[in-house]
């Protein structure tokens, strides 16, 4: 497996300020950053439970919130991965065309004047949710409308811990 979330970007200077020389290089030289990162969390907790550094209920703690993180990450690139299918999109954009071009032969009966106005807006919402849904498909690149991921990173970095 390997990583398919915001690979646009290098962890490097972000991961450099944080991690030190040794663990930086491990993470950089493994496949699949993430797990690395979890790998090593994981070998932290234990080497500190062994040495008696870590209360007990602590480690059941880190583990459950490991899991769930690794969990979560799965998650991502489950959605990262997945494309939508070819076939879809065609079929979506043809049928929302379909509809917006007959629609109006539908409707003259019974609004009569109004039929060009209210089917111009129809269409116009329906062509608007594929343009959507097309610029949504992939959440986790760098375009205008991805998820904003650096800010996000940015707000929980500066928040407070409380029980740290």
């Amino acid at each position: 497996m390997h990583c398919v979330i915001n690979c646009a970007s290098d962890p490097r200077d972000d991961l450099s300020k944080r991690l030190p020389a040794a663990l930086l290089e491990r993470i950089m030289s493994s496949r699949y950053k993430p797990a690395t990162l979890m790998l090593f969390l994981g070998e932290w907790i234990q080497r500190h439970a062994h040495a008696g550094a870590i209360d007990p209920m602590a480690v059941v703690a880190f583990g459950r919130n490991l899991n769930n993180l690794s969990d979560i990450i799965g998650g991502c690139e489950r959605i990262a991965s997945t494309p939508l299918p070819f076939a879809y999109s065609v079929m979506i954009h043809r049928t929302v065309y379909f509809f917006c071009a007959s629609l109006p032969f539908g409707l003259v009966d019974s609004i009569g004047i109004f039929t060009p106005v209210f089917a111009i807006f129809v269409a116009y919402m329906f062509m608007a949710h594929e343009a959507i849904a097309s610029q949504i498909e992939e959440p986790f690149g760098t375009d205008d409308n991805d998820l904003a991921l650096g800010t996000i990173s940015v707000v929980i970095e500066k928040t407070p811990c409380v029980i740290c």
